[in-house]
């Protein structure tokens, strides 16, 4: 009995060294945000939004006068896996992830909305912002066939906008209103 006692003993050290011994697999960066759905992971990598910022967007509050704030969503059931690559006047925004949000504060007026990285790649939704006003862009997967991979964009009222905003998590928060796009 103390033989298998000491080979039992022998052998749990042998694992705890072992694990021990394991390198651990790196860490997620602290600017990475992920959705994850069974086992499809998709991630992208960008700043986290103050809690005041993520406030604003949640409750879709008017931004300050001389500003107009965009907010996107994209929060479909049936769409889980992949990255919404927009462009807003010519600039990239952050990789959106399935049941994401993207807040931006932005100067009044007209402004192009893309979706997909190629500028071109799909009709852009033409939006004329006024000062002290929210708009919601839901980034849509089309249907396979139509462009497989491909977003639509579409504007959502106030009422459909709460509920899709709040089941999904804040992705970021830019300011667009200086000359040059600015990350808030």
């Amino acid at each position: 009995m103390k033989l298998d006692a000491r080979l039992s003993l022998l052998f749990s050290l042998g694992i705890l060294g072992a694990c021990a011994s394991t390198p651990t697999p790196d860490k997620a960066s602290p600017r990475e945000r992920c959705y994850s759905h069974g086992e499809i992971r998709t991630c992208t990598d960008a700043p986290a939004p103050s809690r005041q910022q993520v406030d604003d967007v949640k409750r879709l509050r008017l931004p300050p006068a001389g500003v107009s704030r965009v907010v996107l969503v994209r929060n479909d059931w049936r769409d889980a896996y992949g990255h919404a690559q927009l462009v807003l006047d010519g600039v990239a925004l952050p990789a959106m992830i399935p049941c994401s949000v993207v807040g931006m504060d932005v100067r009044p007026g007209e402004h192009l909305l893309h979706a997909g990285a190629a500028a071109g790649a799909e009709s852009p939704l033409r939006l004329s912002l006024k000062s002290q006003e929210v708009t919601v862009v839901k980034v849509k997967r089309l249907p396979r066939g139509a462009a497989s991979r491909g977003f639509g964009l579409q504007l959502v009222g106030h009422t459909e906008a709460l509920a899709l905003v709040q089941e999904c998590a804040v992705l970021g928060f830019e300011d667009r209103t200086a000359s040059s796009a600015e990350v808030r």
